[in-house]
């Protein structure tokens, strides 16, 4: 997570006539911070905080201000524009006594977040971003804090950026060690080191319940990266429950239309055709492509990847033809959304070079697996696991074509790549 360091000076206390303009001033100067990230952040900035609005926000913030230098409590409001939720609270503190308040009330920061996020008050219908803005008076100084939460994982292209000036050090220490345990997993994952992914993920389960609670999406995630190496060493029995645990968490926090929704409805279907249910594990795919497809459009490399794996659906049916159809849309997004030499487009002509090597056309075949091979070794490098696989597969291409020595050749590289993962 990012964190954004409070901007606040040492002007003199406002009287409530003066508050609006304060606020301005404090909340111009985190939006020029954001701003000056650049790309998805500056964009945000542009789109969800043009003058008007943060007028708005200046007024009702003056008002509520107003009630709190009348009797020194918090005070707050939610003004829903979707996609985003722009909530405001006021208190009468120095913003080091406002972090021990808010662990004194809400056991921390981050849990007071947690149950906005949650709550239908606070995010209204296609409300995607939280945006916490906490404005404080104490005697010297108004003071302005602001978290921009991203509540999905897709959409805005950012991580949540959180005022690291009131969260304690525990939720400070909880937030860096979830971060790094998750990307552990990924790694572990990557490498097909599937034992020493397993416990770096209960590691990050067990941290991510101990900061966010049992209904998080941050939960969710965790649970899914769990899930996933279980189904990768075939323990479906394990990885089940928490897929499904991981979709209902999503489908409460989120909605039932949200992108992050749509991943999990994905890797359960994933799960369901590795165990042959192909029916549940189409009507799974369905409705995640059609939950991806209305949030980020058809031409999206997230609804190439659900097309993807429908298609290898029906590969495993023998349904050659719909396959064929899926796997050539979605190399062609790939190709134009990420450009031609990315994994997910090698990973793409695999599966399509893979469709006719099944039935038969090794002409069609042999050009498609030899450029997923190219592309993978250039992008991962030449001893990643991806390059083993795409190896063995052309490896049975050959054999299928008489061309036994190549093919030895390259079984004896796979099996070398292999022996380093170990």
């Amino acid at each position: 997570m990012g964190f954004l360091k409070s901007l606040f000076g040492d002007a003199q206390s406002a009287s409530p006539l003066q508050s609006g303009d304060l606020f301005i001033t404090r909340l111009t100067d985190h939006l020029k911070r954001v701003d000056a990230l650049g790309g998805p952040h500056s964009a945000f900035v542009k789109d969800y905080f043009p003058r008007e609005v943060v007028t708005m926000l200046a007024a009702a913030a003056a008002d509520k201000m107003a009630l709190t230098h009348a009797d020194q409590k918090e005070h707050s409001f939610c003004i829903s524009k979707p996609p985003v939720s722009y909530w405001i609270c006021t208190i009468g503190l120095s913003i080091g006594d406002a972090k021990k308040w808010f662990g004194k009330v809400y056991g921390g920061y981050s849990k007071l977040l947690e149950r906005a996020w949650s709550s239908d008050h606070f995010r209204g219908p296609g409300c995607e971003v939280l945006v916490h803005i906490v404005y404080g008076r104490a005697k010297k100084a108004d003071w302005v804090n602001m978290t921009i939460f991203p509540i999905g994982r897709e959409r805005f292209g950012f991580k949540p950026i959180l005022p690291i000036d009131l969260l304690n050090e525990t939720e400070k220490v909880q937030d860096d060690q979830w971060e790094t345990l998750n990307a552990g997993v990924r790694l572990y994952y990557g490498e097909e080191r599937y034992d020493h992914a397993i416990i770096v993920g209960k590691d990050a389960l067990q941290v991510a319940e101990q900061a966010y609670g049992p209904n998080h999406p941050n939960i969710a995630v965790s649970l899914n990266n769990l899930a996933a190496v279980y189904r990768a060493q075939g323990q479906y029995a394990q990885a089940e429950p928490l897929y499904k645990r991981s979709l209902a968490i999503d489908e409460t926090a989120l909605g039932p239309d949200h992108p992050d929704v749509a991943q999990s409805l994905n890797n359960l279907a994933e799960l369901y055709s590795a165990q042959g249910k192909y029916a549940q594990a189409e009507l799974l795919y369905k409705r995640s492509l059609a939950i991806s497809e209305k949030a980020f459009g058809p031409d999206h490399p997230t609804s190439a990847t659900i097309l993807n794996n429908l298609g290898s659906l029906y590969k495993t049916q023998s349904q050659y033809a719909q396959a064929e159809l899926l796997y050539k849309r979605s190399l062609a997004i790939d190709e134009t959304a990420l450009g031609p030499d990315h994994p997910s487009v090698a990973a793409s002509l695999n599966n399509l070079g893979l469709l006719y090597e099944t039935q038969g056309q090794y002409a069609q075949a042999e050009p498609l697996l030899t450029r997923a091979l190219a592309i993978v070794e250039k992008a991962l490098g030449p001893d990643h696991p991806k390059v083993a696989t795409t190896l063995v597969n052309m490896a049975l291409l050959y054999r299928k074509t008489d061309r036994e020595k190549t093919a030895e050749v390259l079984e004896k590289r796979a099996a070398a790549i292999k022996a380093i993962q170990r």
